[in-house]
């Protein structure tokens, strides 16, 4: 007979930062006294391509209300990994206020930059540009890189002065065209120049942050990843600090010591370890950006 779990967690959202959480779990866990896992994905398939096999006995599955398990068992622990627009977060952090109390949920906030992105074909670039250096290494005039050698990836970032924090207007994600792009980098250097020749279609990202989240847990319900810490690019730091999270709070609910009345006493030193850490990162990455585009007096001084 299977010893019946300790308690059960439920992660929603099958990104890297929730599967990270699985495999830190499943890993880790006591087989003798078993914590049950499934993971709650809105999406038809999980986000990481292949990144971790899970164990078959991993459950995904998805409804719009409240979340449980099969045979309509609710969770014990829920953890949100549900990303910027976390609905966990928001609920989680309203239930602090009072119901229906949203003030307290921490809405992201546009960085005022947009990043435009587009794939380019090795061998379109070579005939514009023989032996180009993005087809053999990374170059960061406009932030692009080399996928496998076979594709550039293409990232151009145009940021609004004193854009930061102000109401962004659309969609966060929405197709444009090159003449767009083409445009934002007139007067670049002709090894940028060859980049935007190649292609004809684009796409423009809204990059947005959490300014100040004051929580990532209250009682026996969590936040990770970009739900507690979306951040800026500039430090490539965006999901190893989700996986940190994820290791962290794998660890905590698996140690011998967190039974299912110490719950709550495990997610509070989850949040002690890693919300300051985290939202100090979130902070020097928008320095790292204002000094890369020398904004808020970080550029060199007049002549």
């Amino acid at each position: 007979m299977e010893p019946s779990p300790k308690f059960r967690v439920a992660i929603c959202g099958g990104g890297p930062g929730g599967l990270a959480l699985a495999a830190t779990l499943m890993r880790f866990n006591d087989p003798t006294a078993p914590i049950a896992v499934e993971i709650y994905e809105a999406q038809p398939s999980l986000g990481t391509r292949d990144l971790w096999v899970l164990p078959t006995a991993m459950q995904t599955k998805w409804t719009k209300d409240t979340i449980f398990f099969k045979q309509n068992t609710p969770a014990d622990v829920l953890i949100g990994s549900d990303g910027i627009r976390s609905t966990v977060r928001s609920t989680m952090l309203s239930e602090i206020s009072g119901v229906g109390d949203t003030s307290s949920s921490v809405n992201p906030v546009w960085t005022g930059t947009t990043a435009y992105r587009a794939l380019i074909k090795r061998e379109t670039l070579n005939a514009v540009w023989k032996d180009h250096r993005t087809t053999h290494l990374p170059v960061i005039p406009c932030h692009y890189r080399s996928i496998a050698g076979a594709l550039i990836n293409f990232v151009g970032f145009r940021t609004v002065p004193d854009g930061y924090g102000k109401p962004f207007e659309g969609k966060w994600v929405h197709d444009v065209s090159a003449e767009e792009v083409r445009a934002c980098y007139a007067g670049f250097e002709p090894e940028v120049q060859a980049l935007l020749k190649c292609f004809d279609k684009a796409s423009a990202w809204a990059i947005h942050a959490m300014d100040d989240v004051s929580r990532c847990a209250v009682g026996s319900v969590a936040v990770l990843g970009d739900a507690v810490h979306a951040m800026l690019p500039h430090f490539g730091a965006g999901a190893g600090q989700a996986l940190e999270d994820a290791y962290v709070l794998g660890r905590l609910l698996t140690h011998p010591l967190t039974t299912h009345e110490r719950i709550d006493t495990a997610l509070a030193i989850y949040q002690d370890i890693r919300l300051e850490f985290a939202k100090d990162i979130v902070s020097r990455t928008r320095k790292v950006g204002m000094m890369y585009e020398f904004g808020d007096n970080w550029g060199p001084p007049p002549a």
